[in-house]
């Protein structure tokens, strides 16, 4: 009996053993990151659905241990500090300031330094539509408002870009062909250069004529046009206060101005005070005047025609008319203004 009790007792050390190794092969791989699956140590314990024994308390404690100790990896994992990327520094460039464009320096004179175009421009407003043109035809370039005036006066001729005289001449004269008549005559006026008579009338002469003009500006006309301007403006001062008429002040009266009289009245009273003074008593002259001296009608009225068949009536004026017609019949055409300037009416209506 004791032998038998000794034998089972020794079976038992023996399996409580082998649970041992696996309990221990279990520890060993729950540390190291798995598992402890609890079936495979029920089948070594074999304590399939038997009350706990030493064999089952030693299981739950393996895999409490196993799964603690997977949490513990999993907590190592979380607090593992994360790695620092090293900052990179963009490296911002300065900013090369950008050259400053400055007016080229042309053969010719400065329009700031030719009296009559300086005062031309001068009137011309800083966001006029042609100061625009001109400063795109003399430098190849657009401009503020706030410098486009100035640049223009300071412009002294064409600077062309070595190699490129004759691409940027055809450019140009693209640009002005682009033009009408009436704004090449502007440019003209401006740049104050004749609109030109007879051929010198056509696009092409006046083009040819701007830009020859513009590579290398010099004074074309010996007159000031200040100075003409001011002594209109003188004038018609002295003729609008002479056209007021004013009464004395008197006690008890005010000063009435007169409104100036209309051109047809004014005419009527000369008409009627030539005609007082001629029948004046103490008047010598005729009751009749005579004739001016000149050539007749007929030949006067055959000149003009003969003159205007030969000139650009678009810029062919009455002041031309009255010098040609003189030079050509030799007399004052402006004796007979009314009757010249009638007769060629009726020869450019056809009548």
């Amino acid at each position: 009996m004791a032998d038998e009790l000794q034998s089972k007792q020794g079976g038992m050390e023996g399996e409580a053993a082998v649970v041992a190794d696996v309990v221990e092969d279990a520890t060993v791989v729950a540390v190291g990151g798995g598992t402890v699956d609890p079936i495979d140590v029920q089948i070594l314990a074999g304590s399939k659905g038997e009350e706990p024994t030493q064999i089952d308390q030693v299981e739950a404690e393996v895999e409490k241990e196993g799964v603690d100790a997977m949490h513990v990896e999993e907590a190592a994992v979380r607090r593992t500090p994360r790695s620092r990327k090293q900052v990179e520094r963009i490296q911002v460039e300065p900013l090369q300031p950008k050259e400053e464009w400055k007016v080229p320096v042309g053969p010719g004179r400065k329009l700031s330094d030719i009296d009559n175009v300086a005062y031309l421009l001068g009137k011309l407003q800083r966001k006029d539509e042609m100061l625009k043109v001109l400063h795109n035809l003399m430098y190849r370039r657009p401009a503020s408002y706030k410098v486009i005036k100035n640049n223009v006066l300071q412009f002294s001729g064409f600077v062309y870009p070595e190699g490129t005289k004759q691409t940027e001449r055809e450019k140009d004269e693209a640009k002005l062909d682009a033009k009408t008549i009436p704004e090449l005559d502007e440019i003209l006026r401006i740049l104050d250069l004749p609109r030109g008579k007879g051929e010198g009338a056509y696009k092409a002469a006046k083009i040819k004529r701007i830009l020859e003009f513009l590579d290398g500006p010099v004074a074309t006309n010996n007159r000031s046009l200040a100075q003409l301007e001011q002594k209109k403006k003188g004038k018609k001062s002295v003729a609008r206060k002479r056209s007021r008429k004013v009464d004395t002040p008197q006690s008890g009266k005010k000063t009435s101005t007169a409104k100036p009289a209309t051109p047809a009245k004014k005419a009527k009273v000369e008409s009627e005070k030539e005609w007082d003074d001629r029948l004046s008593l103490d008047s010598d002259e005729p009751l009749i005047p005579k004739k001016p001296e000149g050539p007749s009608d007929a030949v006067i009225k055959d000149t003009i025609a003969e003159i205007l068949k030969t000139k650009d009536l678009s810029t062919f004026s009455m002041k031309d008319l009255y010098r040609e017609l003189g030079d050509k019949l030799k007399f004052d055409a402006r004796a007979r203004k009314a009757f010249v300037k009638e007769t060629a009416m009726k020869i450019i209506q056809g009548s």
